[in-house]
């Protein structure tokens, strides 16, 4: 780990492309944790609480973007849609919450050569906290309504919709 932060301080802009078939348990941790991803108002991103049931412990305090590959080479293997996808681990945290966007390979062969930042990284991570800050705050504010009233229910949890 020291290494990869070593890494990361000198090249400053850069991506990590992680073989998730390295391990034999990498894969099978993500097919476990991806039904956690919650879906944003962004097609292809997503929010993710424990970031530690899906991806290895060793990248997520990266400071850099982090594309983990579940493919691997053998391609006697059906088509899967989420091995098929490339997932990124943004660095950061939205609210505590890990952002992981997927990509198609093609996407990612198309665009990283042509951009000086294959995502923006830091206006995606602050977008999704400031959001969560929103509901957070809507959510409080409809609760103080429901306070003291007769039969009142009380708010429903939407938290986070987007």
């Amino acid at each position: 780990m020291l290494e990869r932060a070593a890494r990361e301080r000198f090249y400053g802009n850069m991506v990590w492309v992680v073989d998730g078939t390295r391990l034999q348990r990498d894969y099978p941790r993500f097919n476990r944790g991806k039904d956690d991803l919650r879906r944003t108002n962004i097609q292809g991103h997503f929010l993710l609480a424990f970031p530690d049931d899906c991806f290895p412990t060793m990248w997520l305090d990266s400071s850099a973007l982090v594309i983990f590959d579940f493919r691997g080479v053998d391609k006697g293997q059906p088509p899967d849609e989420f091995r098929d996808t490339l997932w990124c681990l943004l660095p950061g945290r939205a609210e505590r919450s890990a952002v992981v966007v997927g990509m198609s390979r093609e996407e990612f062969v198309k665009v990283a050569p042509s951009r000086p930042q294959l995502l923006a990284v830091q206006q995606i991570v602050t977008g999704f906290a400031q959001r969560i800050r929103e509901l957070r705050a809507a959510d409080a504010f409809e609760a103080r309504r429901f306070v003291g009233m007769p039969g009142g229910r009380g708010p429903r949890r939407r938290y986070p919709r987007f």
